[in-house]
C-alpha cells in the first residue's frame, strides 16, 4: 500500500454534536444469522464485483453542471456556526477558501458543542450582523437550530447543512452536504466482509444509533449483509453515548467478541471508535479484522501498519466547496444538481493508494474542477 502523509491528529467523529439530542443509553447486543445457509455463487460474486468497485479511487467530484455564468464582482459574505471540534476548523479553512475563489468572505461565530442554544444564538448573530448571502451549519440535526432556521426563512436568507445525516431540504435548508452516503459506506463495509470471507463471515457491528448520521451506517451494513451474504451472520452492538465519548468503545466491543469468539469481523460506524481497538483486540488475544467508517489519522495509521483492514473517509474539506457551490446556484436561481450533496466516496485498503489525513479529498483536483464549474480561473 502506498500512503501518503498529510494533516493528522486525534479525533473523534464530527458526530459529537449530533449527541446534542440524543439520548445516551447502555451498550446492547442483537444477533441476526444465517441459520446454517450456504452464501451463493451469485452473492458472492456480487460482493466482490462490489468491493472492486468500491476501491477505485474517483477522478471527478460528483457535480458535473457549470453555473449559468461566473459569479458577478460582488463581495458576500457566508456566516459560519463553527463548533468547537478540529474538523470544523478544517470546514472553515476550506470555506474560506472556495469563497474567496468567488471574491467572497466568511464569518465563523464559534459556539459551544454542548450547548445548543450557543448554536441558535451563533446562527442569529450572523444574521443581524452581516447580511449574508447564506449561513451555513454542520453536525447537529435541524432540530437543534430550528429556531434559527425560522429567522432565515423569515429574512430570505437560505441555509447549506453539513454533516448532519439524513435530512429533508427546503426552500431555506437548500442542501444537506454529505447527508447521503452514510448508506454507501454501510454497504461498501459489508460488502468488504462478505467478499474478504469469502461469503462465511460473521461479524460484529458496533453502532451508536442515537447519532441520526450513524444509524444510517448501521442498518445499511446489517440490511447489506443479510440480503447478500446467506451464510454470514451479524452481531449488533448498540453502544452509549457516554461509552464512545469516553473511549469505552474498544472495551465494549472487547467484551462482546469474548462473548463469542468465533466473530472475525468488527465494523464500527465512525473511526473514532476504533481508536485504540487493535491494541484491545491484541491484549486480549484476539484475531479478528477490523473495519470502520469514517476513518481518520490513526485510523489510516493503523492501515497502513496492518492493524485495520478496511476504512471509508469523510470528505470535510472539499464537502466546503459542495457548501459554496450549492450557494451560488442558488443565487442563480438554478436547480441543484441531482448529486448536490453527495460527496466521493472510497473503500481504502490495504492495496488502495491512502493519505493519512483526518478529511478523505479525492480527487486531488477537485479545487479545480469546482472553480471550471463556476467559471473562474
Amino acid at each position: 500500500m502506498k500512503t501518503k502523509r498529510r494533516s493528522a491528529g486525534m479525533l473523534v467523529a464530527l458526530v459529537a454534536t449530533v449527541g446534542l439530542t440524543a439520548t445516551a443509553c447502555g451498550a446492547s447486543d442483537e444477533s441476526s444469522g444465517s441459520n446454517g445457509d450456504t452464501t451463493s455463487s451469485s452473492q458472492l460474486s456480487a460482493a466482490d464485483s462490489a468491493t472492486d468497485d468500491a476501491k477505485k479511487e474517483p477522478t471527478a467530484i460528483t457535480v458535473t453542471t457549470p453555473l449559468d455564468k461566473a459569479p458577478g464582482s460582488g463581495s458576500e459574505t457566508i456566516v459560519l456556526a463553527k463548533c468547537d471540534s478540529p474538523q470544523c476548523q478544517q470546514i472553515e479553512e476550506e470555506l474560506v477558501k472556495a469563497a474567496d475563489a468567488v471574491g467572497w468572505k466568511v464569518k465563523a461565530i464559534p459556539f459551544k458543542s454542548a450547548d445548543p442554544a450557543t448554536l441558535v444564538a451563533a446562527l442569529k448573530q450572523g444574521l443581524e450582523q452581516y447580511d449574508p448571502i447564506a449561513g451555513v451549519v454542520t453536525g447537529s440535526p435541524r432540530a437543534v437550530w430550528e429556531d434559527a432556521a425560522k429567522a432565515y426563512k423569515a429574512a430570505g436568507v437560505p441555509i447549506v447543512a453539513g454533516y448532519v445525516g439524513p435530512m429533508e431540504t427546503d426552500d431555506t435548508v437548500i442542501a444537506n452536504i454529505g447527508g447521503t452516503e452514510g448508506a454507501i459506506y454501510g454497504e461498501m463495509l459489508a460488502n468488504w466482509v462478505i467478499s474478504d470471507s469469502k461469503g462465511k463471515g460473521k461479524a460484529l457491528i458496533y453502532g451508536v444509533p442515537d447519532f441520526p448520521i450513524l444509524k444510517v451506517v448501521d442498518d445499511s451494513f446489517q440490511k447489506t449483509v443479510e440480503e447478500g451474504c446467506s451464510g454470514c451472520s451479524v452481531t449488533v452492538v448498540k453502544g452509549a453515548i457516554s461509552e464512545v465519548m469516553s473511549g469505552g468503545a474498544p472495551k465494549a466491543i472487547v467484551s462482546a467478541l469474548q462473548r463469542d469468539p468465533s466473530i472475525k469481523y468488527v465494523v464500527t460506524d465512525s473511526g473514532g471508535w476504533a481508536v485504540g481497538l487493535p491494541a484491545a483486540l491484541d491484549a486480549a488475544g484476539l484475531d479478528v479484522k477490523i473495519g470502520a467508517q469514517n476513518g481518520n489519522s490513526i485510523n489510516l495509521t493503523d492501515l497502513d501498519a496492518g492493524k485495520v483492514n478496511a476504512l471509508t473517509g469523510l470528505a470535510l474539506r472539499m464537502g466546503s466547496w459542495y457548501m459554496v457551490d450549492a450557494i451560488l446556484r442558488h443565487q442563480q436561481g438554478m436547480a441543484m444538481d441531482p448529486e448536490q450533496g453527495s460527496l466521493p466516496t472510497q473503500l481504502m485498503t490495504e492495496d488502495t493508494d491512502n493519505d493519512i489525513s483526518d478529511s478523505y479529498d479525492k480527487p486531488a483536483d477537485w479545487a479545480d474542477q469546482f472553480k471550471k464549474l463556476w467559471q473562474v480561473s
